[in-house]
């Protein structure tokens, strides 16, 4: 059950593209989905460093805040999201069996929800990511795609 009042909340559109489609769907032609293979991955449209501009996901809150992070895989392949510093519970997912879970990586399929509860219990800047490496990249360039930074004050 979420909080009301004082809990944080952020929201992640995750997705991955790939490049050579854009074109295509623009032109309106046909696309062969079967051989999709992404080189870009975002959060809310937004891959790193450029995602930590966008308030809506950037997490920054207080040690002992709750904070909530509304997940949604709208791309076609799964995600583990990874948080450094911090385990998460899932107060909510559409696969239920996921609900209750407390660890520091959760896995998203396509078009699966997800709302993870953290309540940092230290300060610092603490990195999220996708642990499939080749999400953390764009265009072929490491360190970018679905890659943040959380800031937790004292």
């Amino acid at each position: 059950i979420l909080k009301t009042g004082n809990d944080k909340r952020f929201y992640w559109n995750l997705k991955e593209h790939q490049s050579t489609y854009a074109q295509l769907v623009s032109e309106n032609k046909k696309v062969d989905w079967s051989d999709y293979t992404p080189d870009y991955f975002t959060i809310n449209g937004y891959s790193f460093p450029d995602v930590l501009d966008d308030t809506t996901s950037r997490i920054h809150g207080k040690v002992g805040d709750t904070i909530h992070v509304f997940i949604t895989n709208t791309g076609q392949s799964a995600h583990v999201i990874h948080f450094h510093g911090f385990h998460g519970k899932t107060i909510f997912s559409s696969i239920t069996t996921k609900t209750g879970w407390i660890k520091d990586s959760f896995p998203l399929n396509s078009m699966e929800t997800m709302i993870v509860e953290l309540v940092p219990d230290k300060s610092g800047f603490y990195s999220v990511h996708d642990h499939n490496l080749m999400a953390i990249t764009a265009g072929g360039i490491y360190q970018r795609g679905m890659l943040t930074l959380m800031q937790i004050e004292q």
